[in-house]
Formats: C-alpha cells, sequence, structure tokens
C-alpha cells in the first residue's frame, strides 16, 4: 500500500506535469503567434502577448514549486 506521502507526492508530481505541458502549449501558441504578425501589429497586440507572458511565468514558478514538493517528499517517504 502507499503511504499518505507516497500519495501526496504522486499528486505533487501530477500537478507539476499538469502546469510543465499548459506552459509548453502556451510557449508554442505565442512563438506561432509571433511568426504571424508584422512589426505594426505587435505594437496593437503587445497588451495580450505581456498577459499572456506573465501567465507563462506564473505556471512555470508553480511547475516548479510542485516539482521541488515532489522531490522532497520523495526523500521523506524513502527515510
Amino acid at each position: 500500500m502507499m503511504d499518505t506521502i507516497q500519495i501526496i507526492g504522486l499528486l505533487c508530481g501530477c500537478c507539476a506535469l499538469f502546469f510543465a505541458l499548459v506552459t509548453a502549449i502556451m510557449h508554442f501558441k505565442i512563438k506561432k503567434f509571433f511568426s504571424l504578425i508584422t512589426e505594426d501589429q505587435y505594437e496593437k497586440a503587445e497588451p495580450i502577448i505581456e498577459k499572456q507572458r506573465r501567465r507563462i511565468f506564473a505556471y512555470t514558478i508553480l511547475s516548479s514549486i510542485f516539482t521541488v514538493a515532489t522531490i522532497i517528499l520523495s526523500f521523506v517517504a524513502n527515510i
């Protein structure tokens, strides 16, 4: 049977993977968007891009936090 710490570690790992995948998808969407717009359109789209950049940063931080929590819980479970 799995201990409570292992279950929490598994949930944290799943959350880390989820946020990493969402971040990657958003990053590639923005990258594709940049390839489709011209310099004139960039000024108009800049507020939207900045909002998405902040969201990507937040998801990256969340993914990192959940990854560190997973590693720590893994060490604790193996003691």
